[in-house]
Formats: C-alpha cells, structure tokens, sequence
C-alpha cells in the first residue's frame, strides 16, 4: 500500500492523516490508561491500609487520597503540552500559508473562471 499511495504522490512531508482526536482517545488511550489508572490506585489504598496504626486513620488516610483524585480523563483534557509538539506547528504553519496564500489564490481563480464563463458565447 505504501507504494501505491507514494505513486499517487502522498508522502509523509507533504501529507496529513490524523484520526479524529476523540477516536483515538476513547478507543486506545483511555482503554489503556483506565486499568493503569485502576491498578495503581488499589496499590495505593492497600499501602495506605498496611501503613494504617488503626481503622480511623486508614479512613482519613483513604479519604484524603480519594479527595486528592482526579479523573484521568479530566487531566488529559486540560493538557495542551501537545502545543509544543512539531506536528501542531507544522499544521498550524501550513494553515497559515494557505490562508494567506491559498485562499488568495483559489478566490482568484474562482473569479477567473466566473470572468471566462461570463466571456463565452451562450448558445
């Protein structure tokens, strides 16, 4: 398939294939996150009961971590490291040409084209 998509001129520098962003997470990254997540915070309770001198403070123990949580989901969301990754700059970069250049561009044309119609002789 590479080959045939490379004879059709699509390549890695010139070419954008992105999934949707919340196929991706809802179907891979919260799939995997979510038994991590779960696993890790059942460590978490057990060391805080092994820690525990007594049944009270095992319950404020496990209480105040419970507060301290946050849904993985929620972090995620609000993360926008992903604006620091060269892939967001070079789509950003090329939708600002395009909009400078491009729509530009293809207005002209648009507008050439109308000019040529209008100029051709109705039959």
């Amino acid at each position: 398939m590479r080959g045939e998509l490379k004879k059709l001129g699509l390549v890695p520098q010139t070419t954008y294939l992105y999934m949707q962003g919340h196929h991706i997470m809802n179907n891979v990254v919260m799939k995997l996150l979510i038994p991590v997540c779960t696993a890790l915070r059942r460590e978490r309770e057990l060391e805080i009961r092994r820690l525990a001198g007594h049944d009270e403070q095992f319950r404020n123990e496990l209480t105040g971590y419970e507060n301290s949580l946050v849904n993985v989901e929620v972090v995620l969301r609000r993360n926008v490291a992903y604006k620091t990754l060269f892939h967001y700059e070079w789509l950003k970069h090329d939708i600002q040409e395009y909009l400078k250049n491009g729509v530009a561009k293809n207005h002209a044309e648009a507008s050439a084209g109308k000019m040529q119609q209008s100029a051709a002789p109705r039959k």
